[in-house]
Order: structure tokens, then C-alpha cells, then sequence
């Protein structure tokens, strides 16, 4: 209760006790404190509506920043640090009118680790030493207490799997008219290469993805006492690419089917065994990203090797292509693309 209200309260109580007071000043007392606590009730009211009313004007000016600070962005192309401040400094005369809000606890010590909600979890039981009581018989557990997790790495480690083919028949003496049945083997893109294609996915992620040369595999395979070259991984992660080719033609028809596309092209070192040192070649990217405009649209980059830096290369990668823009540094490689007419710009 309001400190205004409590000592009106209180005053009227203790008017009301005194004995021998006229009925009439008790009344006309009341009357009048009655209408201060109506008045007090009326102005803070009047406070609540304009503190809410502040922070409606507080929010919508807030807002008109932002607004203000992207038009900015879009018609220089520059953000000062005197832009950034505005949308963090506030009014020092709204200051006063906040609303009280309520103080959030912090959390003390060490935060939690966070983790996949998925992960594998081992539960391992901990129980005394000697579970046997003096009068002998065995304890029970009452209660138990779950602490903090520990995380566990288990190294990679490589099984063989065999295939086993069986031929199945019926073992009737007398029923003569099934022929043996025998299983037949699955088309498998692998056949005849000793590994599966899960291990040479997981090569070629290691090698693109998280950037560790084949040759640390290998160190990592014979510490596992299995020999497996690195040129034998090699090999298998490029015949494997070969059945990959459907999903970059249709990654490289989704990047041509845009409206606007970037391009660009990089020298990479190449190892040439016949002159026994490297040659350059060019790994040519082509990115498609319309999300700024296009929420719903689905970004994609297609990287391209070729031996040359030529016009030809990049008129084969967007052989077919609808765009009507595209985005180049100024190598002049790329003018003739503009000849044709397929690409305005």
C-alpha cells in the first residue's frame, strides 16, 4: 500500500477513536479524507497512463532509429561508430520514467556446459566397497546422487566387415521340386575397392571439409594397424566424386536457373609427376545468394577445376544460364560472356 494511503487510513482510524468527538466532525473528517485518498487514486492513475505512455513513444523512437540507420546503410554504403551509437544511447530524460523492472539473477560459479540434447549418454552406478552390514545382510541402496557429467572421446577405430553369401534349400529328403536358392549380391559402387563408402565419404570430408591432408589419415589408420596408403585414399575419394556428378550438375543448373550470380576465380598449386614440380590450375566458383531480397531463396556455391584461366571455362560452366547478372571482378575473361547477350550485365 501506498505510504499516502496508509496515513490517511491510519489518521481516520485514530479519529474515530477519540472519545466523545461530535458525529458530525467525525463524518466531515472522513468526507474530506475520503476525497484526498479519490484525489490520490485519480493522479495515480494519471501517472501510470503517462509512464505507459512514455514507453509506447520510447519504443516507437527506438524503432524509427533503426529505420533510420538501414536507410543510412543502403544510401552510403557506410556505417560511422556515431550511427552505431544512436540506436544504444538513450534519452537521459526518459531515464527517470522506467519501469522498475525486476533484478535477474545471475547464475554463480561455473556455467553449465551446454551439449547436444541427443547425445550418448553412459550411466556408470558407483556403490561402496563392502556392501555387506555388520549383521550380514546385504545394503540397499536409499538414495542416489547424480553429479555433473564428464565428456569421453572414443578414438576412431576400424572393423572388417565380411560378406557371407549362403545358399538355402530344403533339407526334405523327399521334396524334390525346390531348387537350391542362393542370395544374391547388392549393387555396390565400391565393389572390389576393399573399403566402404561410408569411410570414403568420411576421407573426403576430413580432406575438404575440416582441411587434414590424406597423409595424417594415414598416420591415424597405423596407429590403428591398418595400412592403407594415401594414395589408395586419394583414389578412392576421387571415385567416389564420380557418383557425385548428378548432384553438382543439378547444384550448378539450380546456381544458372538465378536472377543474379557471382563469380570468381583462384590459382591453386597442382602437382605435375611428369615434370616433377607443380603447375597452376584455377578452381572456379560460382555463387548464387538471393536471400536478401528473396527470404525463401536457397543459397548455393559450385567450385569448378580447370587447367586454364580462358573465357571458355567460364562460358562452359554457365552454358545454358537464365541469369541476368552477374558479378565479376575485372579480368576480361569475362567480357565475352556479355557478347552473346545472355547476361546484360
Amino acid at each position: 500500500m501506498h505510504p499516502v494511503k496508509k496515513g490517511a487510513i491510519t489518521i481516520l482510524s485514530a479519529f474515530n477513536e477519540v472519545p466523545d468527538c461530535p458525529t458530525s466532525a467525525k463524518t466531515a473528517v472522513g468526507n474530506r479524507i475520503s476525497g484526498i485518498l479519490a484525489m490520490f487514486s485519480e493522479s495515480e492513475s494519471g501517472v501510470r497512463t503517462a509512464k505507459q505512455k512514455i514507453t509506447h513513444l520510447k519504443s516507437e523512437l527506438r524503432r524509427t532509429k533503426e529505420q533510420l540507420a538501414v536507410l543510412r546503410q543502403e544510401l552510403f554504403d557506410k556505417s560511422s561508430e556515431k550511427e552505431k551509437t544512436l540506436l544504444d544511447d538513450e534519452d537521459p530524460r526518459f531515464a527517470l520514467y522506467e519501469e522498475d523492472e525486476e533484478p535477474k539473477d545471475e547464475p554463480k560459479g561455473k556455467r553449465a556446459r551446454k551439449l547436444p540434447a541427443d547425445i550418448e549418454t553412459i550411466i556408470e552406478h558407483h556403490y561402496p566397497e563392502e556392501m555387506t552390514c555388520g549383521c550380514g545382510h546385504p545394503l540397499k541402496s536409499i538414495k542416489r546422487e547424480e553429479r555433473v557429467g564428464r565428456l569421453r572421446i572414443i578414438p576412431e577405430h576400424v572393423v572388417l566387415v565380411k560378406d557371407v553369401y549362403h545358399t538355402c534349400a530344403c533339407n526334405r529328403g523327399l521334396c524334390k521340386e525346390n531348387k537350391p536358392i542362393a542370395a544374391k549380391s547388392q549393387s555396390f559402387i565400391m565393389r572390389g575397392r576393399g573399403i566402404e563408402p561410408e569411410f570414403a565419404a568420411e576421407a573426403a570430408c576430413q580432406k575438404f571439409f575440416e582441411h587434414i591432408p590424406s597423409f595424417r589419415m594415414e598416420r591415424r589408420l597405423m596407429n590403428c594397424n591398418v595400412n592403407l596408403s594415401r594414395q589408395a585414399i586419394a583414389r578412392n575419394i576421387a571415385h567416389l566424386s564420380k557418383y557425385l556428378a548428378p548432384l553438382r550438375d543439378a547444384l550448378q543448373s539450380h546456381v544458372n536457373a538465378g536472377y543474379v550470380a557471382h563469380m570468381d576465380e583462384t590459382p591453386i598449386s597442382v602437382l605435375n609427376p611428369g615434370k616433377g614440380k607443380c603447375d597452376i590450375g584455377y578452381i572456379w566458383a560460382t555463387c548464387r545468394d538471393e536471400r536478401r531480397w528473396n527470404p525463401d531463396a536457397q543459397p548455393a556455391v559450385v567450385y569448378h577445376y580447370a587447367h586454364s584461366r580462358a573465357g571458355a571455362v567460364a562460358e562452359g560452366i554457365l552454358d545454358g544460364a537464365s541469369l541476368r547478372f552477374l558479378q565479376t571482378d575485372g579480368y576480361a575473361a569475362y567480357n565475352c560472356l556479355f557478347k552473346k547477350g545472355a547476361i546484360t550485365e
